[in-house]
């Protein structure tokens, strides 16, 4: 499989492959995709951002290393954790 398709496959729910990094806590999947040019504010369904998902899942580890790539915090973002 071409390494490229992994950053723009996205399942029919909406979830692409950064989304799901961000909800499980994959750290070394999102370094990779964020090294590949992955789109840090891509919205998910209900506009849940990866950020925003990290988290509602408490992965504060992933929350900095997305900030750290310049991802957009606002309001919108849906954050129910804090990165701060």
């Amino acid at each position: 499989m071409n390494d490229r398709f992994i950053l723009f496959f996205m399942l029919q729910s909406g979830w692409a492959a950064i989304h799901i990094s961000a909800w499980n806590g994959y750290v070394e999947l999102l370094q990779y995709l964020l090294s590949q040019g992955a789109n840090i504010n891509l919205p998910g369904p209900g506009g849940c951002t990866p950020v925003s998902l990290a988290a509602q899942r408490g992965h504060a580890h992933l929350g900095s290393i997305l900030i750290s790539a310049d991802c957009e915090v606002t309001k919108s973002a849906n954050l129910s954790g804090d990165f701060s």
